[in-house]
């Protein structure tokens, strides 16, 4: 499959869950009809069909009318005749409208302006439902959630695919995952063993938050009962306010005014307390997790934010470490140079600036660092012809001249003011 193909099935993934969800919201609403994904899967089983048959070269109507066969056999086993013929025809509509596409350029604005609008109907149409189906919230959510990610990963790779940037293939492999995890959650069978896996490790996580909140509390059980009973004794005179401030300890038949000292237990019986500790406690865990994602992902040099590769020449990579003073204190001696030093010059001042912003990797090539740049950072128009004058200062046998060397100045200056 090629590029092309890849970023084509993306989007006809994401248009034909965009159009299944509100098809399901419009006939659940007018035929009271149950809403499965089951529209969904038809789709795609009709539009890869369609696609196939029309690279072998036969004609679009054949194609259509071939690739309607599984959904004709299932719509008429299991929906009434109406709904089945209507259910036909907006599969053979839907698979008209992206073979269509097959003839189009890949166009990341046109994509993101119809997937970004697909988001507002599939809103209003969640509204109207809740309102009068509201059993089939759940649903509506599922498939709300579902089409996001397909429009991120889609929005991605069509940005990618504009911009000349491919995919690395760890990125594929995040792509294909999500992706499946997705749609195979459209399935209810799938869907419930996700909950029970999904409660499962939600129950694990309390019992380990459970654990280390009570090896905390033994460290500083002694401690924070003497800090409490002094406490107390300071709010002697607030009849009761201390007790309140920790929601309501749990004292028994005592009122605040027969307890004279507080302990350990009465404090963990408070509802604020055991709110605060178990939110301290998984804000530590998930800052944790963040963590070791970041080392594996540093480690396995995949770029977080892109995770794009390009075969072209390299950047020559940056001096890590204390090599970095050095160059500063060289920077304020240097020896201007010939106009081909300075545009060069000038480029690495650029990739300096990139670097500190985090845009610029260190796996990235000039021509790669060009174009996330125009992703990333508004009015760089300039950022093309500084690579191309960089490009022909440093392979190039061509004269650089002064004026030459004014223009990348004026240029790499510009960028630098914008990426700041």
């Amino acid at each position: 499959m090629s590029w092309s193909e890849q970023v084509r099935l993306y989007y006809d993934i994401t248009f034909s869950m965009l159009t299944s969800i509100v098809w399901m919201i419009v006939t659940a609403l007018i035929f009271s009809k149950d809403m499965k994904f089951s529209i969904f899967i038809l789709i795609m089983v009709s539009i890869l069909t369609s696609k196939y048959l029309l690279k072998k070269g036969n004609k679009v109507e054949i194609c259509i009318a071939v690739s309607l066969i599984p959904a004709i056999v299932y719509e008429i086993f299991s929906q009434e005749i109406l709904i089945a013929f209507l259910d036909i025809i907006f599969i053979a509509l839907i698979s008209a409208i992206l073979l269509r596409e097959t003839n189009e350029n890949i166009n990341y604005d046109r994509y993101k302006n119809i997937l970004i609008k697909g988001i507002s109907f599939i809103f209003i149409a969640s509204i109207i439902c809740s309102i009068f189906k509201s059993h089939y919230a759940e649903v509506v959510f599922r498939g709300t959630i579902i089409y996001l990610i397909l429009v991120v990963i889609t929005m991605r790779e069509t940005m990618g695919y504009c911009y000349n940037i491919k995919s690395s293939k760890a990125n594929k492999v995040i792509n294909i995952s999500l992706i499946s995890l997705a749609l195979l959650t459209t399935q209810e069978f799938i869907y419930d063993i996700f909950l029970k896996i999904t409660k499962t490790l939600y129950e694990g996580f309390e019992f380990i938050t459970g654990l280390i909140i009570d090896i905390i509390i033994k460290i500083i059980e002694n401690p924070m009962t003497w800090i409490i009973n002094a406490l107390k004794k300071l709010f002697a005179e607030r009849h009761g306010s201390f007790e309140d401030m920790f929601g309501n300890l749990d004292v028994g038949s005592k009122s605040s005014k027969q307890i004279k000292e507080v302990n350990i237990e009465m404090v963990k019986a408070s509802p604020v307390f055991i709110f605060i500790m178990n939110t301290i406690v998984t804000i530590i865990l998930i800052l944790i997790v963040i963590s070791i994602i970041k080392r594996i992902v540093k480690g396995t040099n995949i770029n977080r934010d892109n995770g794009y590769t390009e075969i072209v020449e390299d950047i020559d990579q940056l001096d890590p470490g204390y090599k970095k003073v050095i160059n500063k204190i060289k920077k304020i001696f240097r020896k201007k140079g010939t106009p081909r030093e300075e545009v060069l010059y000038k480029y690495s001042e650029f990739v300096e600036v990139a670097n500190k912003k985090e845009v610029f990797k260190t796996y990235m090539t000039p021509k790669q660092l060009g174009n996330v740049v125009k992703i990333k950072v508004d009015n760089c128009e300039e950022v093309d012809e500084v690579t191309n004058m960089y490009n022909e200062a440093k392979f190039s046998t061509h004269v650089i001249n002064k004026s030459y060397e004014q223009k990348v100045e004026k240029y790499v200056d510009n960028i630098k003011k914008n990426i700041k």
